[in-house]
């Protein structure tokens, strides 16, 4: 698995009070990882460093393409702007580099996936915490990242809020976007999470590689009225879904092996009609990925 970027015995002190210490950790492209710790432990300072927002005072960081990376950063919290998401992911996109049409273009796709097109246009400054993360989110992916990183994305955000902001993340990884997340809530490292890093004291205590579970696509033409079309995002066990281009009124929807059932089960109850099943097994060991992939093709209508 070819490494992103990888931190060689950094250090980083603030007045000589040392926040993180001889870290060792390697990011591999389109992995996910999550880092947990407690407040203070230095997960925001960690991910500063990978983002080169910050300097290490001691050690060396190396990045797979140098300065043509591209890395998207979610910071814990976007202010209440006076500015509409256009204004704003506009102006976001102009210091990256963008073209204008490269941003509107980018802009459509995704208000789309975000289910923001209605609120394009409002102020910010009357959003949510959920819908102003759903932006935060948007700026942080404008340029297409190889990299996403995001301290405690999910914050302060209620429990639908965090499953919808769980299904935009699951979309990101399937895109094949890296991500390291500084989090503590269960539902995201079990859902996202290829690897598990904690931070104690700042140094880095424990690395957990989480074996992928068999991760189930079931591809679904849906029959039914928008409303329906909508409420797939919100299924028990669904962690994320993508319009089908191939198939006119379709969805893959992307679930564990544990899950499958019920979210058939869920589909067929909401008059969906389940064209294929396909299961991909992925094994992570060390460094290397080993994948298996079965086909079966159901012909059920509800």
């Amino acid at each position: 698995m070819e490494g992103l970027v990888k931190l060689e015995q950094v250090t980083k002190s603030y007045d000589r009070r040392v926040i993180l210490q001889h870290v060792e950790l390697s990011i591999g492209a389109q992995e996910a990882v999550s880092i947990t710790g407690t407040n203070g432990s230095g997960k925001s300072t960690l991910l500063r460093l990978i983002a080169g927002l910050a300097k290490p005072t001691s050690g060396m960081i190396h990045r797979h393409g140098g300065s043509k990376q591209r890395i998207g950063f979610v910071p814990d919290r976007l202010p209440k702007l006076r500015l509409t998401p256009e204004e704003y992911l506009f102006s976001m996109g102009g210091m990256q580099g963008m073209s204008k049409e490269a941003i509107s273009a980018r802009l459509d796709e995704l208000l789309a996936l975000f289910k923001m097109e209605d609120a394009a246009a409002r102020r910010m400054n009357i959003f949510s915490k959920g819908m102003l993360q759903k932006v935060n989110l948007m700026q942080a992916v404008l340029n297409k990242p190889d990299l996403l990183l995001l301290d405690e994305p999910l914050s302060g955000l209620d429990t639908d809020s965090q499953r919808e902001l769980i299904r935009l993340l699951g979309h990101m990884k399937q895109q094949g976007i890296a991500m390291v997340m500084s989090c503590h809530e269960a539902s995201l490292v079990e859902q996202l999470a290829d690897r598990c890093v904690s931070i104690h004291r700042g140094s880095i205590a424990v690395t957990e590689v989480r074996p992928l579970e068999e991760d189930v696509q079931i591809e679904v033409t849906v029959q039914a009225s928008q409303s329906i079309r909508e409420e797939i995002g919100r299924i028990e066990g669904v962690l994320s879904y993508d319009k089908h281009n191939g198939i006119a009124d379709s969805y893959i929807i992307h679930t564990r092996r544990q899950d499958s059932d019920r979210v058939l089960i869920e589909l067929l109850m909401r008059k969906c009609s389940i064209v294929s099943v396909q299961a991909s097994v992925k094994r992570y060991v060390g460094t290397n990925y080993a994948q298996q992939s079965s086909r079966q093709e159901i012909r059920e209508n509800a």
